[in-house]
C-alpha cells in the first residue's frame, strides 16, 4: 500500500499568502517597467514557468522573501514594431528586479522579447505544452496564447524529454563545480538545484511512459499512482517507490520552501544515481536498442540516428553564436564533428562523461562526488569550445570539465532548440 501523502497537505496558509503576495509584486513591477516604456508597441506580457503555475519556491530573504529560480516572462511585440536589443531587455529586467527588491521580494527576472509568430512556430515540446496550459497573460491581449498549436500530452517529443534530463544534469554539475559547493554543502541553492533535477527527471520519465502532467503536483500524484502498479514497476529503470518518494519530498520543498529531511549532499548523490539509470533507459528507447546497456555505446547509437538536416542546423546555430576568433580557431573541427552529430549532442556527451565517471567512482568505493581520474582533456576536445588551458590532469579536474560543459551549454544551446 502506498503511504505517500498528497502534496497539498504540506502547504500552509502563511506560505501560500506570502507566495501570492510576492507573485503580485513581481507582476506589478514588470507591468510598470514595460508598459510605461513600450505601451504603443506591446501586444502582451506573459508570465510562464513555475511562478505562473503557483509552484515557485520562496524562502525567507534578507528583506522579505526570496524566489529560488527565475521569474520568466515573454514580452510580445506588435509585428511592425522593432524588437528591443538584448541589452535593453536585460536593463529593463534589472530595473524590475530592483523595484521588486525595494518592495521586499528578491527575484531574478528574465525577459524574452518575441513576436506573436514565435508562439505559432512552437514545436511539440514540454515547454510549449506547459505554456499553453498554464501561461498567464498579465497585460495586453488575453488570447495571445491561443496562437500556440494545439496538441495533446501524448504528442510531446521524447527527444525533448531526454534533452530536459541532459540540461538539468549539466546545471547540477555546474553547481557542484563551484566554490560554494565545496565550502557550504547545505546551501539552499544546492538543495534547490538537486530538487529541480529530481522534478525534471520525473517530467522526463512521465513523458516516456505516456503519463505526463503539466504541473509538479499532478506529476507527483502520477508517480505515486505508478509506484503502486506492478506493470509500471517492472518496466521502470529504478525502484519506482524510492524514486516517487524522492520526487514527493522535492515537490514539497519546491512548493513550500520547507527544509528537506536529507542533506543537500545526500540528495545530490541520490539524484545522480537515478539520473544515470534514467539516462541509459531513455537512450535505449530512443535508439531502439534495449539490449545495449553501455552508456557510451548508446550515446554513439543515438548520435548516429541524427539527421543531416539536424546536424547542419546545429552547426549553423553554433556559427551564429560564436565569435569571429572562435570560428577561425575551431571552424574546421566543428565541421568534422558535425559530420557525426550536432554541437548539442557533443555537449551532452561531455555531460555523460561526467555523469558516468561519478558512477564508476561510487562502484569502486570512492565518494560519489569524487570521480575517478579520466582523460578530461580528451572529453573537453569534443566540446565546441574546449577551454583546455584550464584543464589539468588530476581527479579534481572534473570540475574544470564541468564548467566547460556548462559554458558551452549556456552560450550555444540554452537559447535555441537546434
Amino acid at each position: 500500500m502506498n503511504s505517500l501523502r498528497p502534496i497539498d497537505s504540506y502547504l500552509t496558509e502563511e506560505m501560500a499568502r506570502r507566495s501570492g503576495h510576492a507573485k503580485l509584486v513581481i507582476c506589478d513591477q514588470v507591468r510598470h517597467v514595460l508598459a510605461d516604456r513600450f505601451a504603443t508597441s506591446l501586444r502582451a506580457i506573459v508570465l510562464t514557468g513555475s511562478l505562473a503555475r503557483d509552484e515557485a519556491t520562496f524562502i525567507p530573504g534578507a528583506s522579505g522573501v526570496k524566489l529560488l529560480g527565475d521569474a520568466d516572462f515573454f514580452i510580445v511585440f506588435q509585428d511592425r514594431s522593432p524588437l528591443p536589443p538584448a541589452s535593453l531587455a536585460l536593463a529593463r529586467a534589472k530595473e524590475a528586479e530592483a523595484n521588486v527588491q525595494a518592495a521586499g521580494v528578491e527575484a531574478s527576472i528574465s525577459f524574452a522579447m518575441v513576436y506573436g509568430g514565435y508562439f505559432k512556430r512552437l514545436p511539440h515540446h514540454i515547454s510549449a505544452y506547459e505554456l499553453g496550459s498554464n501561461g498567464l497573460v498579465i497585460w495586453g491581449e488575453q488570447e495571445i496564447l491561443s496562437l500556440i498549436p494545439s496538441f495533446g500530452a501524448a504528442a510531446i517529443s521524447l527527444e525533448d524529454a531526454w534533452r530536459l534530463l541532459a540540461n538539468r544534469i549539466i546545471e547540477q554539475f555546474e553547481m557542484m563545480s563551484g566554490e560554494r559547493y565545496q565550502s557550504d554543502k547545505r546551501h539552499e541553492l544546492l538543495q534547490y538545484r538537486a530538487a529541480k533535477l529530481y522534478l525534471d527527471m520525473a517530467t522526463s520519465y512521465l513523458v516516456f511512459t505516456g503519463n505526463y502532467r503539466p504541473t509538479y503536483q499532478a506529476r507527483e500524484e502520477a508517480l505515486r499512482l505508478a509506484s503502486g502498479s506492478a506493470s509500471a514497476a517492472s518496466s521502470a529503470p529504478f525502484s519506482l517507490v524510492d524514486f516517487a518518494s524522492r520526487v514527493s519530498e522535492c515537490t514539497r520543498f519546491k512548493m513550500s520552501g520547507a527544509p528537506m529531511a536529507c542533506s543537500a549532499q545526500e540528495l545530490i548523490e541520490s539524484a545522480l544515481f537515478h539520473s544515470r539509470l534514467l539516462w541509459v533507459w531513455e537512450l535505449q528507447h530512443l535508439s531502439r536498442r534495449p539490449d545495449v546497456s553501455d552508456p557510451a555505446e548508446l550515446m554513439a547509437l543515438w548520435m548516429g540516428r541524427q539527421t543531416m538536416r539536424a546536424r547542419i542546423r546545429g552547426l549553423a546555430s553554433l556559427l551564429r553564436r560564436a565569435g569571429w576568433s572562435e570560428r577561425a580557431h575551431y571552424g574546421i573541427r566543428w565541421l568534422r564533428l558535425s559530420r557525426r552529430a550536432s554541437p548539442r549532442y557533443w555537449v551532452y556527451r561531455g555531460a555523460a562523461e561526467l555523469l558516468f565517471s561519478l558512477g564508476e567512482s561510487s562502484q569502486a568505493g570512492v565518494n560519489e562526488t569524487a570521480p575517478l581520474t579520466r582523460d578530461w582533456k580528451h572529453a573537453a576536445r569534443l566540446l565546441p569550445v574546449t577551454g583546455l588551458d584550464s584543464l589539468g590532469e588530476g581527479p579534481a579536474e572534473w570540475r574544470s570539465l564541468a564548467r566547460a560543459v556548462a559554458s558551452n551549454y549556456h552560450r550555444f544551446l540554452e537559447s535555441t532548440s537546434a
